[in-house]
């Protein structure tokens, strides 16, 4: 994606990338971007070279500790010839903004999850990060890799992110995102309970709720996690999974002797 003075820019080639430190401009500095920039000013194959906040004066106190040059402002660090990732670390609503200002750039990116509070974002997301395919999406799954070595589903996380490119899984978000079945499900008339992570950030318990309120005689039953909390905390999901499944079996068995 290129726009007026930015066309002719190119993104750092993997052997640039590979040849000296990589060079990173953090995109807001408090919470998390402040831990990234601190990691990486510890690595010797990174260097921050810029930190890019409004809150100019809590950037400059991190640069004062790790180096780098302190704006507001991503259009003048991105024109900088000494970035190749910008590290996007604002908060949640405006990611979509700085992804697509790095890429207006030619910038590699990184950015915080979730990339967007809203799936609509993901679909152009897809499309910037199909079109700009290249040696941030070796880095990305080299960077995963190393994050989830010794866990027991290693081998199974490894293949499922090598089958498919970063922009297929941003795309299929966005799919998911827009599913509805509140057109049909009143229309639900078999044994149905319904499972509700409590502390869901990607699907509302509120909306989990409506969903079991609009299919009759469905069962709820909570549980105290988030979204992937069959995979993170299985010892509270399994349990709730398992009861989800005798109800099921049960109101079955009594409908057909009724």
């Amino acid at each position: 994606m290129t726009t007026g003075s930015q066309t002719g820019r190119r993104p750092a080639t993997a052997e640039e990338l590979a040849s000296r430190p990589v060079r990173f401009a953090i995109v807001g500095t408090g919470g998390m971007g402040g831990t990234h920039a601190r990691n990486l000013a510890s690595s010797p194959e990174a260097e921050v070279t810029w930190l890019v906040d409004l809150d100019t004066d809590r950037a400059q106190k991190l640069a004062d500790d790790i180096g780098g040059k302190v704006t507001a402002e991503m259009d003048e660090a991105f024109a900088s010839d000494d970035v190749d990732v910008a590290l996007i670390a604002l908060p949640t609503g405006l990611h979509r903004m700085g992804v697509e200002k790095a890429a207006e750039y030619r910038k590699h990116v990184f950015c915080e999850k979730p990339i967007g509070l809203l799936h609509r974002s993901y679909g152009p997301l897809a499309r910037l990060a199909d079109a700009a395919a290249g040696p941030a999406t070796a880095a990305m799954r080299s960077r995963v890799r190393r994050r989830v070595a010794g866990d027991p589903r290693e081998a199974w996380m490894h293949d499922e992110l090598m089958r498919n490119e970063p922009s297929a899984l941003l795309a299929s978000l966005g799919s998911l995102g827009r599913f509805r079945s509140t057109a049909w499900s009143a229309e639900i008339d078999v044994p149905t309970a319904v499972v509700v992570t409590s502390r869901d950030a990607t699907v509302a318990p509120s909306r989990q709720r409506a969903l079991a309120d609009s299919i009759a005689a469905a069962t709820s039953i909570e549980v105290d996690g988030p979204h992937d909390a069959i995979v993170t905390r299985p010892h509270r999901h399994l349990p709730a999974l398992a009861t989800a499944c005798e109800l099921v079996v049960d109101a079955s068995k009594a409908r057909r002797t009724a």
